[in-house]
């Protein structure tokens, strides 16, 4: 990908739609827990934070408040996300 990156070519158009498609691709449709509204899970606000931002919200806040079923349910919405992107990458770095 870095070389894309340095030689996006002539679509570059094209090229940032599939940059903002992985952007996308880090989005989970029924969101956070206990902030559906919150999609990313990568980052976002965290849920006693105000507007100070989490990473990795889902997975840590599911630590952070002792819950083993809910991290663990987190890091497969997590892997699923970064796989997804990983995807993206890989079919823009063709």
């Amino acid at each position: 990908m870095k070389d894309k990156q340095e030689h996006p070519g002539s679509n570059l158009s094209a090229f940032n739609t599939q940059l903002r498609q992985v952007e996308g691709d880090f989005l989970s449709e029924p969101g956070l827990p206990n902030r559906p509204w919150f999609k990313h899970t990568i980052y976002a606000p965290g849920e006693y934070t105000g507007y100070a931002a989490v990473v990795i919200p889902g997975v840590n806040e599911a630590i952070d408040a002792k819950d083993s079923a809910r991290a663990q349910q987190q890091m497969v919405v997590l892997t699923g996300a970064i796989n997804r992107a990983e995807q993206t990458l890989e079919a823009a770095a063709k």
